[in-house]
């Protein structure tokens, strides 16, 4: 019988089982569906959802039948309710709601949201306000006027776009203004589309070819986080139809409903575009059917790259694969979303497999691999053992999916709940090529039973050692985990300390790194701490559950943690803030200055 400590280092294998995260939900009773801060209070509806190109999200979540209702959930512990005060404004003024399309997040992490406020004098303000460290700023309000448009006033905002430069970019309308040139598409100060006024441009002439009706469908604007580029979806003038709608990318038309996609080699018209998707260095994807009414060829769906097809109904979907994308015969649509990086692009919709007819969704990446199926289990407390009684429905919203710089996807899915038959939705995120582990294993047993189950552990095992007799591993183990509490703790103490002293903390890394301060935690966790990234690696509830194993061990074999101690007292803290499913680095939450 053997205990095992299982300290984990990496070793790169291709093709590795993509993994599936879940980071937010609405499954009653689970970590991931609680309202950090407000005990009893769970998510029970997704409303809007900003993912960075590093990986920071903020989500708009709702909670049915609560106070408050709506919150905006960041991945810093940042959490604010409708009911409570705008802290951006007097203290007696109250947040009554938020826009559906209300929030944002960029590298830096800094939140940005859009709500609408019952002010202490009786009326109503909309406003865009951003949060930095611990600090929230008014950015722009109903009652303030239009930069680059003298006298015109904002009205209501949507579509909000966090740049990488503390700006943001947003739809408006605007009052005093004639109601067919009321709207705009603003990168303040720069008014980047104007409706009546500024509309599609044809690439090769540069002539206008029409202008705009109005943008309101879902990501009808989405700019990049340099503000280099932005993709626009609306109507125009001439043809104000949801079923006529065009595409521009950096003003210049790229695909037109009702017309034959540009070098396609199809034969029929667009009849409607499902999903556009703007990379955060400028890539565009845009999935959509082919079938005009009284057409007698079949309903071709297909996947765009910067205007050329990637694949179309018929195509396998990855190589290999004996399944292919279909026409959508008896579901409603066949290509759901496409998402890229500029690298890695993932394709999703409905798979047939040609031997079978089996049908379901799938999520593949471009060329490479199916990470996620309609039917596939999901590993909620990532304890590895699937035995969660969770699997994949459907893919959710068609617009709130992204993929990050690393080349992880992230989306809201739909997933069912086996043991009460329900469905509830999810906050993904999925690696396709996770780094698969090679561990040193440290055993406690007898040497002959070690002997003979020695070559199965090498088989994944970067190193092995028989610690002693059966449960020496596990002491061995609680070694570790003390000697790593004292460590995270001591680099938020150095890390918060340089930090108030104007250091360049990294640069100070770079140099004691080489010394006698150096460790894995310093080298491997100081870029995530300085920056308050948390979203990854070992879970603070994980270590707080190791940490209470060694305090009652100790308790029995006489030992002295002060420090154990008081570093889990610090955990508590960091659970207090939402932070459970954070990393144990998060203790640096707790110090920095940022957040004062």
């Amino acid at each position: 019988m053997f205990s095992t400590f299982l300290a984990l280092s990496a070793l790169a294998a291709p093709q590795a089982a993509p993994r599936v995260e879940v980071l937010r939900s609405t499954l009653p009773g689970s970590v991931t569906s609680e309202v950090p801060g407000y005990p009893g209070i769970e998510i029970t509806k997704f409303r809007d959802f900003s993912i960075s190109p590093s990986g920071r999200f903020v989500v708009l979540a709702q909670s049915t039948g609560s106070t408050p209702a709506h919150f905006v959930i960041g991945d810093d512990g940042t959490v604010l309710g409708n009911g409570e005060v705008a802290p951006w404004t007097s203290a007696d003024t109250m947040i009554l709601s938020y826009s559906a399309a209300g929030v944002a997040v960029n590298d830096a992490g800094q939140i940005f949201v859009n709500t609408l406020v019952n002010e202490s004098t009786g009326g109503q303000r909309v406003w865009i306000a951003r949060k930095t460290g611990g600090a929230w700023l008014g950015m722009y309000d109903s009652k303030s006027a239009i930069p680059g448009a003298p006298g015109v006033f904002f009205n209501a905002f949507d579509e909000l776009n966090g740049l990488a430069n503390g700006q943001v970019a947003f739809y408006t309308d605007a009052r005093g203004l004639p109601l067919d040139r009321n709207r705009f598409l603003l990168n303040p100060p720069a008014i980047l589309e104007r409706e009546g006024v500024t509309g599609p441009i044809d690439s090769l002439s540069g002539a206008l070819l029409d202008v705009w009706d109005n943008w309101s469908a879902d990501a009808s604007f989405q700019v990049t986080p340099d503000g280099a580029h932005r993709l626009v979806r609306g109507t125009v003038a001439s043809a104000p139809s949801l079923s006529n709608e065009f595409y521009t990318y950096d003003g210049d038309l790229i695909i037109a409903e009702q017309t034959v996609l540009a070098g396609s080699g199809f034969v029929d018209p667009v009849l409607e575009v499902y999903h556009m998707h703007l990379g955060h260095e400028g890539t565009w994807m845009a999935t959509g059917v082919n079938d005009p009414p009284g057409s007698a060829s079949p309903r071709e769906f297909w996947f765009v790259r910067d205007g050329a097809v990637v694949a179309q109904t018929g195509d396998p979907i990855v190589p290999g694969d004996a399944r292919i994308w279909h026409d959508g015969t008896g579901v409603a649509r066949g290509a759901y979303f496409a998402v890229s990086n500029g690298t890695q692009h993932y394709l999703a919709g409905y798979g047939d497999h040609t031997g079978t007819g089996d049908r379901k969704q799938v999520i593949v990446l471009e060329g490479d691999q199916v990470v996620l199926e309609a039917g596939d289990p999901i590993d909620l407390d990532g304890n590895g053992l699937f035995d969660d009684n969770l699997i994949v429905e459907a893919f959710g919203v068609e617009q709130w999916n992204t993929v990050d710089r690393t080349g992880r996807l992230w989306l809201i899915a739909i997933l069912r709940d086996t043991a009460n038959n329900k469905t509830v939705e999810a906050l993904l995120r999925i690696s396709p090529h996770p780094v698969t582990l090679a561990v040193p294993t440290l055993v406690g047993g007898q040497a002959a039973t070690f002997e003979r189950a020695r070559p199965l552990i090498e088989c994944y095992a970067k190193s092995v050692g028989l610690m002693g007799p059966s449960g020496a591993g596990q002491l061995t183990k609680m070694v570790n985990q003390i000697c790593i509490a004292g460590v995270v703790q001591g680099l938020g103490e150095a890390f918060s300390f340089g930090k108030r002293a104007g250091l360049d903390v990294a640069q100070v890394v770079d140099v004691i790194s080489k010394g006698a301060a150096q460790s894995w935690q310093m080298e491997n966790r100081f870029e995530t701490m300085l920056a308050g990234h948390y979203e990854h690696g070992f879970a603070v509830d994980w270590m707080r559950k190791d940490l209470g194993i060694c305090l009652e061990e100790a308790r029995q074999n006489g030992a002295r943690l002060p420090v154990a101690a008081l570093v889990d007292q610090f955990y508590a803290q960091v659970q207090n803030l939402g932070g459970n499913r954070w990393d144990t680095s998060s203790l640096m939450v707790l110090l920095d200055p940022d957040n004062d």
